[in-house]
């Protein structure tokens, strides 16, 4: 079987893709597999990741016109266009989308080809911060009418396939969970060395989007705040709120820029790290049912977590005693949970996160996807 998957990102840091895809490739489940993606200037157009694992990112000449309706109309047209062409040549037999947008585009496609798909959601892509009125209509106008002709579709975590499940009434919904591949981490001083950071210093570190939405605002308030110059931040990632961390970091020497590493190398700079944060505001549903991947990160890397007191997150939290929970959006409770987890027992610590990457890494979430595979893609 040849499998295509399509996503509207520039695929610079897609890790959850690129272990799927592998995952695929590796249990022989399909043959090959060929990613879409948008093109932009610095990006090869043509990327080998693998032994039959092909990226194109797709050139639309368009893209340089204004960002007003039409014109967006017109790039996504070119896009999936240059997708479809992509197809003739591949002739998948799957066909996964990696967001609403794309779900009617894979419909045209499963048609076509006569092939099975996957919709592969990332978020509850209905509910998603900043999508209201008339947009989101249309948008969950498009999913209920869409979802009839969906195969499989995949969650990032279990709430939200609940919430799938009911809101289509449908079985054919899995959650698997955006963990990283289990790997043991040694520590190698990287992130210390290369920010200057002393070995008295206590790292906390935010990894991921610098967006709205995860707490960036909050964390640089609190660290402006802080009078202990032993425990420092480090917000490492990129993102519209990139200038404020770079704002900030000139104003507070306890604050510090990272630029973001590929997926193969994030462990490598997290292991350095003291605390790690995974703050997710209530801002939609979307967010509010969210179970991001950092958390398993830190806690792949040894590192104890202070989560938002959001559901899917204080559930584990709770249970398996990685770290510390928030209880509200305000510096002082940030720096009550980094004093928390400097209370901690450092041995039932370890044995907590040791404990809780042996459930949750890639190893396990590629069972769960595979039988799903099996059960609905591969009959």
């Amino acid at each position: 079987m040849h499998n295509l998957h399509i996503s509207l990102t520039e695929f610079r840091n897609e890790s959850r893709a690129l272990k799927e895809t592998a995952s695929l490739l590796e249990h022989g489940r399909v043959q090959s597999v060929a990613i879409a993606a948008l093109h932009a200037d610095g990006l090869a157009e043509r990327e080998t990741l693998g032994p039959r694992r092909e990226l194109y990112r797709l050139r639309i000449k368009s893209r340089s016109l204004p960002a007003r309706l039409p014109f967006q109309i017109l790039k996504f047209a070119e896009f999936c266009a240059r997708v479809l062409g992509l197809a003739m040549r591949q002739r998948p037999q799957v066909v996964n989308v990696h967001t609403l947008a794309l779900l009617p585009l894979g419909v045209f496609l499963k048609l076509l080809f006569r092939a099975r798909l996957v919709y592969d959601a990332h978020e509850l892509e209905t509910e998603v911060e900043g999508l209201r009125g008339l947009r989101q209509n249309l948008s969950r106008m498009v999913e209920r009418l869409c979802m009839p002709a969906v195969d499989l579709t995949i969650t990032v975590g279990p709430m939200i396939r609940d919430w799938y499940r009911e809101r289509y009434q449908i079985e054919n919904v899995v959650a698997v969970l955006n963990c990283p591949v289990f790997k043991v981490v040694e520590r190698r001083g990287r992130l210390r060395e290369e920010l200057g950071i002393s070995p008295e210093q206590k790292i906390c570190l935010y990894q991921g989007a610098l967006c709205s939405g995860r707490g960036i605002e909050l964390l640089l308030e609190s660290f402006e705040l802080m009078d202990d110059n032993n425990v420092v931040l480090v917000c490492m990632g990129y993102g519209e709120l990139e200038y404020l961390v770079k704002d900030a970091a000139n104003r507070c020497s306890r604050i510090h820029y990272f630029p973001a590493v590929p997926p193969a190398l994030v462990l490598e700079y997290t292991v350095d790290a003291d605390i790690g944060f995974a703050l997710i505001e209530n801002t939609c549903l979307s967010y509010y049912l969210c179970l991001p991947n950092k958390l398993f990160e830190y806690a792949m890397a040894g590192v104890p977590v202070i989560s938002s007191p959001l559901p899917e997150m204080r559930a584990l939290m709770v249970e398996y005693r990685i770290g510390a929970v928030i209880s509200d959006s305000t510096p002082t409770a940030v720096e009550h949970a980094v004093q928390e987890i400097n209370t901690f027992d450092r041995d039932a610590l370890r044995q907590h996160l040791a404990e809780f990457t042996r459930r949750f890494c890639w190893q396990e979430q590629e069972a769960v996807m595979m039988d799903a595979y099996q059960q609905h893609i591969f009959r």
